[in-house]
């Protein structure tokens, strides 16, 4: 059983300062990218508009919202991981899974530094020696080229060397400065151009890795000219300007990082590195360009953040607890660039901080293991993981992101509303992203119009609101093969979303959720207010000489959707529209009551109400399958005709 006392949270420590001098605000003025190729930031009036959306509400609450200690809050969902984790320190320093008993890629790094931070914040001290272990085995491990995704490893270690430096004893500090100073970034690093690969073609690793130079640059911890014989190696400043050049060209017009696939999590995680970048300092010839879109990147994150703090879903790494707490990090770096110039707008990313944070809340201070992903299945059947996600990696990388929250977050600014609480608007991401957000009061839904069907499905994969758990509403598709493990019973060939599903002229059943790299479409937005949001979403799919057309209308509990089907053979295809059914997220079961025009799910103590007209056919398919946050029942809503009218809502009791 691991101790899972927390410290106290010492009064000295938890004060408004610059925990490093080296850290710097980023800049409010906006900056031409047309050099990069990049349109004049695209959703300016889309912000405006959520903004003085939040304004009015915040006006009409009249109340400081912020009452307690963000860093507080940090800490000690820090330090429950952290101790838990440090059982699986072995004799030599190294985390060791305990799931698969091996040292897995960067986790032992990313116990190192969340450590450290909770160490300079004065919590764990009966931990000490373990960290300097790991540290001891870490710096040593890089340094002698035997670190596995070693790309990782500086920006956790310098964040580590940094909290470190003025509390380790000397002799330690000269032992791990000894084996950083020694690091040859280009024959150590896997991403680099140095093994043949182009530097167009690198993508979030070398992101990591540069930001983790620059901060062994701000240490002074690469060699001089004239301690080596021959050329000095690539390392630091030079490091950062020559790979994160290639680099912005990833970026959308919105601000949105794009890696392979364009899964969103690599969106805002690899933000989050180069904001490390530019708050230890980092002044070269790149910092105007990545600064902006940075700033870009911060205001269309505030748009398709989940009413409860929950991020998008979208690809791969998606639905771990991380993924909170790097939005955490991200809104208090914006949160700084905008206190003396806007500071409502720092205190709406102040807000969206703790919202993101609170979310993550619940499964990481859970009974024994904490969880690292959101559902209450067994951790030991790896459900909804993906290969690489391995409860030391994940679940560190949680602690890791919020320890630069912490360091990041100011305490004097005050939180106030955030778009995710208001809403009353549609955001249409890049074509890359192919994603559509709509909000209205707190409730949000969120379309993928081409998705990657390794990881989603097409059409309305979410529905949620404020308060509500997660995966009632739904809050991530299923994919029709997985690259995500699920028990064998709960794969299939389908893909499942809310949406419909249509017969074609030679009795074959085809499904919006299924198709992908061939729809072409169009959104259409109708109307955007704080009583209610709506648009529409038009999908042409010429294999299937068929154009389905999909209005919503959203409120702050109730979404109605209009979907119909017409087909260039003129012939009238029947249609089915279908709903996943919440069964069970490991831990609780939901109970189902049909009624001749709707169906009402029961969930803890909320409920999903389905209505639909009496005419239609409603029936529930006995198979089950399955997301990475739940088990689902489905529910076909059958019609005769090419047009079906459904109406959900989420209420609580």
């Amino acid at each position: 059983m691991v101790n899972r006392t927390v410290s106290e949270d010492p009064p000295h420590r938890l004060t408004n300062r610059i925990v490093f001098e080296s850290l710097h605000s980023l800049t409010v003025d906006p900056h031409g990218l047309e050099h990069l190729g990049l349109e004049n930031y695209p959703l300016d009036d889309t912000v405006q508009h959520a903004l003085k959306l939040c304004q009015h509400r915040h006006s009409k609450i009249n109340s400081q919202m912020d009452s307690v200690s963000h860093q507080a809050i940090y800490l000690n969902l820090m330090e429950r991981i952290v101790r838990e984790a440090s059982l699986w320190l072995d004799q030599e320093g190294a985390i060791i899974d305990p799931n698969d008993g091996t040292e897995y890629a960067q986790s032992s790094p990313r116990f190192a530094a969340p450590a450290a931070i909770l160490l300079y914040y004065d919590r764990i001290a009966d931990l000490e020696d373990k960290v300097y272990a790991c540290m001891d085995h870490c710096t040593s491990a890089l340094a002698h080229g035997e670190a596995e995704a070693p790309d990782f490893w500086m920006r956790e270690l310098m964040t580590a060397f940094f909290c470190l430096k003025s509390r380790a004893p000397e002799s330690k500090i000269q032992r791990w400065s000894a084996h950083l100073i020694s690091v040859d970034s280009e024959k150590t690093y896997w991403k680099v151009c140095s093994r043949g690969i182009d530097i167009k073609t690198l993508h979030n690793w070398v992101v990591y890795s540069s930001a983790g130079e620059w901060m062994r640059h701000q240490a002074g911890l690469g060699p001089s000219d004239s301690s080596i014989p021959d050329e000095p190696f690539l390392w630091g400043r030079k490091f950062f300007d020559h790979y994160m050049d290639a680099q912005r060209f990833h970026f959308t017009s919105d601000g949105m990082y794009r890696d392979p696939g364009a899964p969103v999590t690599y969106d805002y995680a690899t933000r989050l590195q180069i904001a490390t970048a530019l708050k230890f300092g980092y002044d070269g010839h790149l910092r105007a360009d990545l600064d902006e879109l940075l700033r870009r990147g911060g205001l269309t994150m505030l748009l398709y953040m989940g009413p409860d703090g929950q991020c998008p879903y979208g690809g791969r790494s998606n639905q771990f607890n991380f993924n909170e707490a790097i939005i955490a990090a991200l809104c208090e770096v914006e949160a700084s660039r905008y206190k003396e110039s806007d500071p409502f707008l720092a205190g709406v990313f102040r807000r969206q901080a703790a919202k993101s944070a609170a979310m993550i809340a619940e499964w990481v201070t859970a009974d024994d293991p904490a969880r690292y992903c959101k559902h209450w299945f067994s951790l030991d059947d790896n459900f909804g993981a993906d290969e690489y996600a391995k409860l030391s990696c994940y679940g560190l990388l949680t602690a890791s992101f919020l320890g630069l929250a912490i360091l990041f977050a100011d305490e004097e600014i005050v939180e106030t509303i955030c778009p995710a609480e208001t809403g009353g608007y549609v955001l249409e991401s890049d074509p890359s992203f192919h994603k559509v957000f709509a909000s209205c009061g707190g409730t949000q839904v969120q379309l993928d119009t081409r998705a990657d069907l390794k990881y989603d499905a097409t059409g309305l994969g979410r529905f949620a609101r404020q308060g509500v758990p997660i995966a009632l509403g739904l809050n991530m598709p299923m994919a029709p093969q997985p690259h995500y493990h699920l028990p064998a019973q709960y794969l299939h060939d389908r893909a499942v979303a809310i949406g419909p599903s249509w017969q074609d002229g030679n009795g074959e059943w085809i499904s919006l959720a299924n198709l992908s790299e061939e729809l072409e479409m169009n959104t259409v937005v109708a109307e955007e207010s704080g009583a209610q949001v709506k648009w529409s979403v038009i999908y042409r799919s010429q294999r299937h000489q068929a154009t389905v057309t999909e209005k919503y209308r959203l409120t702050d509990s109730e979404l109605n959707i209009r979907a119909s089907i017409l087909l260039d053979s003129m012939i009238k295809p029947r249609m089915k529209f279908s709903v996943p059914l919440l069964a069970t997220d490991g831990r609780n079961q939901s109970i189902t009551k049909s009624g001749v025009k709707e169906l009402t799910l029961t969930f803890c103590d909320s409920v999903l109400r389905v209505l639909y007209n009496a005419r239609l056919q409603a029936s529930l398919v006995d198979e089950h399958c399955a997301n990475r946050n739940g088990i689902y029942q489905t529910l076909h809503i059958a019609c005769e005709q090419p047009e079906v009218d459904v109406t959900l809502q989420l209420l609580s009791l």
